[in-house]
């Protein structure tokens, strides 16, 4: 799980506007070197939103409306099957919706100081609240009888201006064991006026996903780079590659700037955009996020901008070592960015796309993908 507020801004204006309901349309000539390999699941007319999550079960698709606090089930063929919540703060009412994650037949739900579980139908199991003392925690993992959260912490330093990510390991009641796993937390700074802060291109994949009984924790900030725990928080091995660093050239910027201005119109780009100007990494990240299942790591490569949105996608083994490789056109890179749009379940990936007052879910079948590259 991953929440880069700048990086929600970026893809409201940019990733639901440049991958449209329209551009799942096989029909349409851009889209045609990916015909097969981007697929429509389902529309839906449903009022929700315009502030939305995903997640997927092997039966259902989970849409949680931030915006009103409710959770909305769809079938795979978009069979409205229940919704359930408000916004509240007793039982089955949430504050908001800050992350969802499906394991093992039961739905967990991330909101303010608490976390609702739930059955894969959307009956109601139980709440949890930790304690006054233990703050307020972004996320939860299942972690046997335990849970993996994570939360924010700044430093005691009035200089150091950086909040942290830290892991922690939490008992069943949500009271603290121990801390396990910290890192920076890229995008954000005390004291910073993000409504003047130029727009961030190339951001670090920051991230935490569990599998099975794993937990995988990423961070290009420190290059190619996956940390792989227990879920006690014992850190078993990490994932490094020595990958060269690929320089951001001019024509790479000039690209983005020219896809960014098209998708959002010359009266935004120049009234809100284009005053704030743009900060460019020097390099590109080593990767734009990644997914794992069945002891298998699916990682997106950044596309690049110049040559049509190419991509790389890797597919590797538990323990980094690459199986194969395929190279496609990547236009939809901005929501796959957001792991608050975007699920991995059953080797596809599953996504939100916005247009005007629909939703549309779409998927890339990456294990059948890589089953017929050669």
């Amino acid at each position: 799980m991953r929440i880069n507020y700048l990086l929600i801004v970026v893809v409201v204006l940019l990733g639901c506007i440049l991958f449209t309901v329209s551009s799942l349309d096989a029909e349409n000539p851009k889209l045609q070197i990916i015909k097969g390999f981007i697929k429509k699941c389902f529309t839906t007319d449903e009022p929700i939103g315009p502030y939305i999550c995903l997640t997927a079960s092997p039966s259902y698709i989970y849409i949680g409306d931030i915006t009103h606090c409710e959770i909305n089930i769809f079938s795979k063929n978009g069979q409205k099957v229940k919704t359930f919540g408000r916004r509240g703060e007793g039982p089955k009412e949430f504050t908001s919706i800050d992350n969802m994650f499906y394991s093992e037949n039961m739905l967990y739900v991330s909101s303010v100081k608490k976390l609702s579980i739930f059955k894969s139908n959307g009956e109601f199991v139980k709440e949890i609240r930790p304690g006054a003392r233990q703050g307020a925690y972004r996320a939860y993992w299942p972690a046997g009888q335990d849970y993996i959260v994570y939360s924010f912490r700044n430093t005691p330093n009035p200089n150091d201006t950086s909040y942290y990510y830290v892991y922690r390991l939490v008992d069943p009641k949500l009271e603290r064991k121990y801390d396990f796993f910290q890192m920076e937390f890229e995008g954000y700074r005390k004291k910073s006026n993000r409504d003047e802060a130029p727009w961030s291109v190339y951001l670090d994949c920051q991230k935490a996903i569990v599998s099975k009984d794993r937990f995988y924790i990423g961070n290009t900030k420190w290059g190619f780079y996956i940390a792989v725990f227990d879920l006690s928080g014992k850190k078993l091995y990490e994932i490094k590659k020595n990958n060269p660093p690929v320089k951001v050239t001019s024509q790479m910027k000039d690209a983005m700037i020219s896809q960014f201005k098209g998708t959002v119109g010359d009266e935004l780009y120049n009234n809100f955009i284009k005053k704030r100007g743009f900060k460019f990494s020097e390099t590109i990240p080593s990767y734009l996020n990644f997914f794992v299942e069945n002891d298998k790591i699916y990682v997106f490569e950044y596309p690049d901008f110049s040559n049509n949105f190419m991509a790389n996608i890797l597919l590797l083994d538990s323990k980094g070592n690459l199986l194969k490789k395929i190279t496609k056109q990547l236009i939809i890179y901005s929501i796959i960015q957001d792991d608050r749009v975007v699920s991995f379940n059953e080797g596809k990936l599953y996504f939100l796309s916005l247009q005007d007052d629909s939703i549309s879910v779409a998927f890339i079948d990456l294990a059948q993908a890589f089953k017929d590259a050669k």
